[in-house]
């Protein structure tokens, strides 16, 4: 893709590619019937797809990019769509597909990031909107003196930025599997810690079901109290977190 940011790490060339993570079968919500489903690396071929999958699903979805009415700001949406087709390159981001079928079910935008990686600074200095810069003052309140470079004593570890489901796919399980799916990952290229912002309630259930530690922890109503000026809109869900999973093992 052109026209994208850098990341320091880049996935080796001697790794399989695109590989299957991992399989599982669920019962039809519509039938008695399991249906199978595969979690693989995204083919290359399908990465543009992948961008406007994520605009259109996660930028409606999210509850702080729904809250600050992102979809309807058209630079917020070049700013996501620069996120994506940058950390995309990696070659990281897996995509669901139910078994035969070539229909994109969910997506998990990952990517590893390395101490000194400049790559959210270049971001915002490359592209600006009122919703993101609103987005931003709140993450940047979560973050504020926690880092999991010095915490952890890592110099990378693996992020996931973002998961979206179609909605007709939606309680199968399909989100947990791709956290899941780190522990794999992690272990494939020796990746010590995964570590995610998680900004809905939903996912912060299934990263407590699937083992991530919370590191911090900040409820939007505190931040709407302490912080007036920052007029923080009804966001619904009730706080945003920083998990994750250091792997003794790896």
């Amino acid at each position: 893709m052109s026209g994208v940011l850098d990341l320091m790490w880049q996935r080796p060339n001697s790794s399989e590619f695109p590989k299957i993570w991992r399989t599982f079968k669920v019962k039809d919500l519509e039938s008695d019937a399991f249906v199978e489903y595969q979690i693989q690396d995204l083919p290359e071929s399908r990465s543009e797809e992948a961008v406007e999958f994520m605009i259109k699903i996660f930028c409606s979805d999210e509850p702080l990019t729904e809250a600050h009415e992102g979809t309807k700001d058209a630079n917020a949406i070049e700013y996501f769509r620069l996120i994506w087709k940058s950390l995309l390159m990696q070659k990281m981001t897996l995509a669901c597909f139910e078994y035969g079928s070539d229909e994109i079910v969910g997506i998990s935008v990952n990517y590893v990031k390395c101490k000194g990686d400049t790559f959210w600074e270049e971001l915002d200095r490359k592209i600006r909107s009122e919703s993101t810069d609103r987005i931003s003052e709140l993450m940047s309140l979560l973050c504020e003196k926690f880092d999991p470079f010095k915490q952890y004593a890592v110099d990378m570890y693996l992020d996931t930025q973002a998961i979206a489901i179609k909605k007709k796919y939606r309680g199968r399980g399909i989100a947990e599997h791709f956290l899941r799916c780190s522990k794999f990952i992690c272990k494939e290229f020796k990746i010590k810690l995964t570590s995610t912002i998680f900004t809905s309630d939903f996912s912060n259930r299934i990263a407590d079901k699937n083992g991530f530690k919370l590191d911090k922890i900040i409820r939007y109503e505190d931040i709407r109290n302490a912080y007036p000026n920052l007029n923080v809109p009804h966001i619904n869900s009730s706080a945003m977190t920083i998990k994750s999973i250091f792997f003794d093992d790896i």
